[in-house]
Order: structure tokens, then sequence, then C-alpha cells
């Protein structure tokens, strides 16, 4: 059993980048994976693309969000969280599928994704 080195390197720089934005095969991704919690990492044109939905919720209000994002001597470690609702009036009912998606210059190291 191999001991996975959690020390820190250094920060990543990234942007968080709209859905349009997105390449076209990762946009479908994430079409077809949205309604449930999803992870997944993406490599197009020497840029790496992480993305962390939360699965559907039954009203509008929610916004996922990156607390931290940098990489280890092994690998890159994205921590995200889920806002809800900041009042009842954003909290209509609608079902959305929150996600967050970063962008960034293309690594070959593990993505680990912590809560």
């Amino acid at each position: 059993m191999v001991k996975e080195n959690k020390e820190k390197t250094g920060d990543i720089e990234y942007t968080v980048v709209k859905e349009e934005e997105l390449p076209k095969e990762l946009q479908k991704q994430i079409e077809q994976k949205k309604e449930d919690p999803m992870k997944i990492s993406y490599g197009d044109q020497g840029m790496l693309y992480i993305v962390r939905g939360y699965g559907e919720k039954d009203t509008e209000g929610y916004q996922a969000e990156v607390r931290e994002l940098y990489e280890t001597k092994n690998a890159i470690y994205i921590r995200t969280y889920l806002k809800g609702p900041e009042s009842e009036e954003e909290a209509k009912e609608k079902k959305t599928c929150p996600y967050v998606a970063v962008k960034m210059p293309y690594s070959a190291k593990k993505i680990r994704f912590d809560e």
C-alpha cells in the first residue's frame, strides 16, 4: 500500500469556464452526466479541464465554486463546494444541475477531488 503525499508544492493558476466556452465533446459529456454527481477531467489542445458537478437539485439558486486548486509531487487536488440558495426567492422550484468547470495548462498528473 502506497501512502499518498498530499504536501502542497504550489497553487495552480486556473480560469473558471462558462459552458459555452468548453470544448464541444466535454459539453456532451457534461450533458450526459449532469443529473448525477460527476467528476470529469478532460484534456484538449494543451489545456486541462476539470469539472465537478453536484447532480440534480429541485430548486434554483445553487452554485458550485472552487475552494482550492493546488498540486503536489504526484497529483492535482481540487476542492469544491456547493453553495445553497441564499433566500427563499432564489429557491424557485426548477430543476437545476449545478457544476463548476475550470481550465488550466495541461498536466498528466492524477486529479484528486477533495470535498
